[in-house]
């Protein structure tokens, strides 16, 4: 019943929305020109009807950008900082998240009838939290030139295998939200194995379980070397992020942007 349809004739207009054979003109705004910079097709659309206002859905595909430089970035995920990057560059506080959670929970024992509620506010907060954790990564990386972004491959039993790593924040949804920005940014992303990343030593390759002494100093037993754990961590997955990258492209899978025009009122 609908068709949308990006305009790259006419300056006056920028896309072609036809409804029922009748054609209308949209201009768009910069943060949607932007969107549809690359635009190559639609793979998914609907309309949506929001407060009395009309909105076009579009799921698009984009073209593939080529990369110039080979810069990449190793990124661990952890308790005392959420986002360590091979370069020493560390987003967020483990400390606040483990204090608002602490607060929610409280919240919860007090207000029992209430308990919903206060879920559902959490889950918002850590979901607003993920996408400004996600947002400042990228736009790093975007800032000093990374084409190239080395995630953990973690599923299934490494996110909820406490033996494995102490997860205690939602790491699976900070993983997909890394990914989805940075490839719409332009960046390539990697999937690695994450065994003995926590491990091995950056410097001379050394792997032993008694290496990671604490949450947040790691000891080399053979070479000495004294390092921030978590940077260490995602020292080796950049090595095997410019081992592997050749060869393999994201496990994370594709996540396309997601444009919402408005209509009409």
């Amino acid at each position: 019943m609908f068709h949308f349809e990006y305009n790259r004739k006419s300056k006056s207009f920028d896309a072609w929305f036809k409804f029922l054979r009748t054609y209308f003109p949209l201009k768009l705004c910069k943060y949607h020109l932007k969107a549809l910079a690359d635009f190559e097709s639609i793979s998914d659309s609907s309309i949506i009807v929001y407060r009395n206002e009309l909105y076009l859905r579009l799921v698009f595909k984009t073209k593939e950008k080529q990369l110039s430089t080979n810069n990449t970035l190793g990124i661990d995920l952890g308790i005392a900082k959420p986002i360590a990057c091979s370069d020493g560059k560390q987003f967020g506080s483990g400390a606040f998240i483990k204090n608002k959670k602490t607060e929610f929970g409280k919240k919860r024992s007090r207000n029992q009838k209430l308990k919903d509620q206060i879920t559902l506010k959490q889950s918002n907060w850590t979901n607003d939290l993920n996408h400004k954790l996600s947002r400042r990564l990228v736009d790093y990386c975007c800032s000093q030139g990374i084409d190239v972004l080395g995630l953990e491959n973690l599923k299934g039993n490494h996110l909820a295998n406490k033996r494995f790593r102490r997860y205690t924040w939602a790491f699976k949804d900070l993983i997909q939200k890394i990914t989805y920005k940075a490839q719409n940014a332009g960046l390539k992303v990697v999937g690695v194995d994450p065994a003995y990343t926590s491990q091995r030593c950056h410097r001379c390759g050394d792997i032993s379980k008694d290496n990671r002494q604490s949450q947040s100093k790691y000891q080399c037993g053979n070479c000495n070397l004294i390092f921030n754990a978590d940077i260490n961590a995602a020292k080796n997955i950049q090595y095997l992020t410019v081992l592997n990258g050749s060869q393999c492209e994201s496990d994370h899978g594709s996540f396309k942007p997601e444009a919402k025009l408005a209509l009409a009122t």
